[in-house]
């Protein structure tokens, strides 16, 4: 229970952080300065996940669907996030470094560039991703 506990804190501390950054770039720059038709068009943000979903001694089964369901419900609030439209891309690491660490690196030199990257899950895979998400300006 714990660990679920902080696995939901960590999405919850992580999504704060892209509203926040969406928030603050519409102050910047004016609502108007993104030429979109509010009703229709919105700008993407990407996040990626790295999500044991095939790992060995671990269920992470809900943990696509609990991502999913809380970018859902930002998305379809209007009073979040008014222009933009979260999206997540996500790779399986499978609960194994060398497959975790390989996912990593093809999700951030891979198109298109994401804000945030949730996950991976497991302690070892994090410790690694985590050291180098600073060099490439990643919230993990």
């Amino acid at each position: 229970m714990r660990l679920t506990l902080l696995k939901g804190l960590s999405l919850f501390c992580t999504l704060n952080l892209i509203i926040f950054y969406a928030h603050c770039h519409d102050n910047v720059n004016g609502p108007n300065q993104h030429n979109l038709d509010q009703s229709h068009d919105k700008k993407d943000i990407y996040i990626g996940g790295l999500f044991p979903i095939k790992s060995i001694g671990w269920d992470a089964g809900g943990i696509l669907p609990a991502v999913e369901m809380a970018l859902d419900d930002i998305n379809n609030r209007s009073d979040i996030l008014q222009s933009y439209k979260l999206n997540l891309l996500w790779k399986d690491t499978q609960g194994k470094d060398h497959i975790g660490l390989a996912a990593y690196y093809e999700m951030i030199r891979s198109p298109p560039t994401k804000l945030s990257i949730l996950g991976p899950g497991f302690t070892s895979i994090a410790a690694i991703t985590a050291d180098n998400s600073r060099f490439y300006n990643l919230l993990q």
